[in-house]
Protein backbone atom coordinates (compact mmCIF):
# COMPACT_ATOMS: atom_id res chain seq x y z
CA UNK A 1 0.00 0.00 0.00
CA UNK A 2 1.18 3.49 -0.84
CA UNK A 3 -0.08 6.56 0.95
CA UNK A 4 0.22 10.32 0.60
CA UNK A 5 -0.43 13.23 2.93
CA UNK A 6 -1.03 16.67 1.46
CA UNK A 7 -0.24 19.57 3.77
CA UNK A 8 -2.17 22.75 3.03
CA UNK A 9 -2.51 26.22 4.49
CA UNK A 10 -5.57 27.18 6.53
CA UNK A 11 -7.04 28.51 3.30
CA UNK A 12 -6.51 25.24 1.42
CA UNK A 13 -3.40 26.13 -0.61
CA UNK A 14 -1.12 23.13 -1.10
CA UNK A 15 2.28 23.54 0.57
CA UNK A 16 3.86 20.09 0.26
CA UNK A 17 3.11 16.37 -0.02
CA UNK A 18 4.53 13.66 2.24
CA UNK A 19 4.40 9.98 1.20
CA UNK A 20 5.42 6.61 2.53
CA UNK A 21 8.48 6.94 0.28
CA UNK A 22 9.64 10.25 1.79
CA UNK A 23 13.23 9.87 2.95
CA UNK A 24 14.25 10.30 5.63
CA UNK A 25 10.83 9.51 7.19
CA UNK A 26 9.12 12.44 8.91
CA UNK A 27 6.09 10.53 10.22
CA UNK A 28 5.81 7.45 12.39
CA UNK A 29 3.93 5.42 9.84
CA UNK A 30 0.61 6.19 8.17
CA UNK A 31 -2.09 8.22 9.93
CA UNK A 32 -5.00 6.55 11.74
CA UNK A 33 -8.38 7.65 10.42
CA UNK A 34 -12.04 7.36 11.43
CA UNK A 35 -14.72 7.69 8.75
CA UNK A 36 -18.50 7.35 8.97
CA UNK A 37 -20.80 6.41 6.05
CA UNK A 38 -21.30 7.76 3.43
CA UNK A 39 -17.74 9.13 3.57
CA UNK A 40 -17.93 11.66 6.38
CA UNK A 41 -14.47 12.37 7.80
CA UNK A 42 -14.56 12.17 11.62
CA UNK A 43 -11.00 12.34 12.93
CA UNK A 44 -7.41 11.51 12.02
CA UNK A 45 -4.34 11.14 14.20
CA UNK A 46 -0.76 11.35 13.04
CA UNK A 47 2.62 11.10 14.75
CA UNK A 48 5.55 12.90 13.20
CA UNK A 49 8.33 15.46 13.42
CA UNK A 50 6.93 18.99 13.40
CA UNK A 51 10.38 20.43 12.68
CA UNK A 52 10.27 18.59 9.35
CA UNK A 53 6.54 18.66 8.61
CA UNK A 54 6.04 22.37 9.47
CA UNK A 55 2.26 21.92 9.57
CA UNK A 56 0.70 25.36 10.14
CA UNK A 57 -1.80 26.16 12.87
CA UNK A 58 -5.28 25.28 11.51
CA UNK A 59 -3.59 23.88 8.42
CA UNK A 60 -5.57 21.36 6.38
CA UNK A 61 -4.41 17.80 5.72
CA UNK A 62 -5.65 15.41 3.04
CA UNK A 63 -4.80 11.73 3.29
CA UNK A 64 -5.02 9.15 0.49
CA UNK A 65 -4.14 5.49 0.01
CA UNK A 66 -3.26 4.04 -3.40
CA UNK A 67 -4.50 7.25 -5.02
CA UNK A 68 -7.91 7.23 -3.28
CA UNK A 69 -8.74 10.23 -1.08
CA UNK A 70 -9.84 9.06 2.38
CA UNK A 71 -9.68 12.06 4.71
CA UNK A 72 -9.69 15.87 4.63
CA UNK A 73 -9.80 18.29 7.52
CA UNK A 74 -8.15 20.96 9.70
CA UNK A 75 -5.46 20.32 12.29
CA UNK A 76 -6.83 21.09 15.76
CA UNK A 77 -3.96 19.85 17.96
CA UNK A 78 -0.27 19.92 16.99
CA UNK A 79 3.14 19.89 18.72
CA UNK A 80 5.17 23.06 19.20
CA UNK A 81 7.00 24.34 16.11
CA UNK A 82 10.40 23.28 17.47
CA UNK A 83 9.35 19.77 18.52
CA UNK A 84 11.70 17.11 17.18
CA UNK A 85 9.53 14.25 18.38
CA UNK A 86 9.75 12.03 21.43
CA UNK A 87 12.39 9.62 22.64
CA UNK A 88 12.30 6.50 24.85
CA UNK A 89 12.72 8.58 28.01
CA UNK A 90 9.88 11.02 27.26
CA UNK A 91 6.85 10.36 29.46
CA UNK A 92 4.48 12.54 27.42
CA UNK A 93 5.23 11.59 23.83
CA UNK A 94 1.80 12.71 22.59
CA UNK A 95 2.55 16.37 23.26
CA UNK A 96 5.81 16.08 21.33
CA UNK A 97 4.76 14.27 18.17
CA UNK A 98 0.99 13.78 18.00
CA UNK A 99 -1.26 15.67 15.56
CA UNK A 100 -5.06 15.57 15.78
CA UNK A 101 -7.05 16.45 12.68
CA UNK A 102 -10.80 17.03 12.76
CA UNK A 103 -13.09 16.18 9.86
CA UNK A 104 -14.04 18.92 7.41
CA UNK A 105 -17.31 19.34 9.31
CA UNK A 106 -15.30 21.44 11.76
CA UNK A 107 -14.90 24.15 9.13
CA UNK A 108 -18.68 24.20 8.63
CA UNK A 109 -19.06 24.70 12.38
CA UNK A 110 -16.48 27.48 12.23
CA UNK A 111 -18.39 29.23 9.42
CA UNK A 112 -20.77 31.97 10.56
CA UNK A 113 -24.09 32.84 8.94
CA UNK A 114 -24.49 36.59 9.22
CA UNK A 115 -28.25 36.47 8.87
CA UNK A 116 -30.31 34.79 6.13
CA UNK A 117 -33.91 35.37 5.07
CA UNK A 118 -35.90 33.65 2.34
CA UNK A 119 -39.55 34.47 1.71
CA UNK A 120 -41.20 32.95 -1.35
CA UNK A 121 -42.82 35.30 -3.82
CA UNK A 122 -46.47 34.60 -4.63
CA UNK A 123 -47.85 34.95 -8.14
CA UNK A 124 -51.21 36.64 -7.50
CA UNK A 125 -52.62 35.69 -10.93
CA UNK A 126 -51.66 32.04 -10.72
CA UNK A 127 -52.08 31.77 -6.99
CA UNK A 128 -48.77 29.90 -6.81
CA UNK A 129 -45.96 30.34 -4.33
CA UNK A 130 -42.35 29.99 -5.46
CA UNK A 131 -41.18 27.60 -2.77
CA UNK A 132 -37.60 26.34 -2.62
CA UNK A 133 -36.31 22.86 -1.98
CA UNK A 134 -34.50 22.62 1.34
CA UNK A 135 -31.32 21.53 -0.46
CA UNK A 136 -31.39 24.68 -2.58
CA UNK A 137 -31.50 26.83 0.54
CA UNK A 138 -28.64 24.78 2.02
CA UNK A 139 -26.63 25.33 -1.17
CA UNK A 140 -27.24 29.09 -1.06
CA UNK A 141 -26.19 29.26 2.59
CA UNK A 142 -23.01 27.26 1.98
CA UNK A 143 -22.18 29.23 -1.15
CA UNK A 144 -22.44 32.46 0.79
CA UNK A 145 -20.98 31.59 4.16
CA UNK A 146 -18.88 28.39 4.00
CA UNK A 147 -15.17 28.52 4.86
CA UNK A 148 -13.18 29.36 1.69
CA UNK A 149 -11.27 26.06 1.80
CA UNK A 150 -14.53 24.10 1.45
CA UNK A 151 -15.91 23.15 -1.96
CA UNK A 152 -19.56 24.00 -2.58
CA UNK A 153 -20.98 22.37 -5.73
CA UNK A 154 -24.70 22.31 -6.61
CA UNK A 155 -24.27 18.67 -7.72
CA UNK A 156 -23.78 17.74 -4.05
CA UNK A 157 -27.12 19.29 -3.04
CA UNK A 158 -29.74 17.10 -4.79
CA UNK A 159 -33.41 17.90 -4.24
CA UNK A 160 -34.78 16.43 -1.03
CA UNK A 161 -38.48 16.82 -1.82
CA UNK A 162 -38.85 19.03 1.23
CA UNK A 163 -40.13 22.46 0.25
CA UNK A 164 -40.13 25.71 2.23
CA UNK A 165 -41.88 29.00 1.54
CA UNK A 166 -39.84 30.83 4.17
CA UNK A 167 -36.66 30.33 6.16
CA UNK A 168 -34.93 32.71 8.52
CA UNK A 169 -31.74 32.38 10.56
CA UNK A 170 -30.13 35.20 12.53
CA UNK A 171 -26.38 35.10 13.11
CA UNK A 172 -25.39 31.50 13.86
CA UNK A 173 -23.01 28.70 12.95
CA UNK A 174 -23.53 27.40 9.43
CA UNK A 175 -23.76 23.89 10.90
CA UNK A 176 -26.76 24.95 13.03
CA UNK A 177 -28.55 26.32 9.97
CA UNK A 178 -27.95 23.09 8.04
CA UNK A 179 -29.14 21.02 11.00
CA UNK A 180 -32.34 23.03 11.17
CA UNK A 181 -32.95 22.64 7.44
CA UNK A 182 -32.37 18.88 7.67
CA UNK A 183 -35.10 18.60 10.33
CA UNK A 184 -37.69 20.08 7.97
CA UNK A 185 -37.39 17.14 5.53
CA UNK A 186 -40.07 14.53 6.30
CA UNK A 187 -37.73 11.59 5.67
CA UNK A 188 -34.81 13.32 7.31
CA UNK A 189 -31.68 14.77 5.73
CA UNK A 190 -27.98 14.89 6.49
CA UNK A 191 -24.96 16.98 5.63
CA UNK A 192 -21.25 16.17 5.75
CA UNK A 193 -17.85 17.04 4.28
CA UNK A 194 -16.07 14.37 2.23
CA UNK A 195 -12.41 13.49 1.73
CA UNK A 196 -11.94 16.20 -0.89
CA UNK A 197 -13.34 19.03 1.24
CA UNK A 198 -16.71 19.10 -0.55
CA UNK A 199 -19.91 19.83 1.40
CA UNK A 200 -22.87 17.49 0.83
CA UNK A 201 -26.54 17.87 1.80
CA UNK A 202 -29.12 15.25 0.86
CA UNK A 203 -32.20 13.38 2.05
CA UNK A 204 -31.62 10.35 4.27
Amino acid sequence: MSWALKIMSAGGTLARTITNATSPPVTMGAPSIEIDPPGKCVTMTLKGLQTSLSIPVRGILQYSEDGVDLFWGPVVVLPSPDSKGSGPADSDSDSLDRFTIAGGDQLVKDSVVEGYLFIAETDILLGATAEKDVATIAYELCGRYAHPALTVDIANFPDTGGMLSAFYKPECQLSDALDELAKTVATGAKWWVDATGAVHFEAS
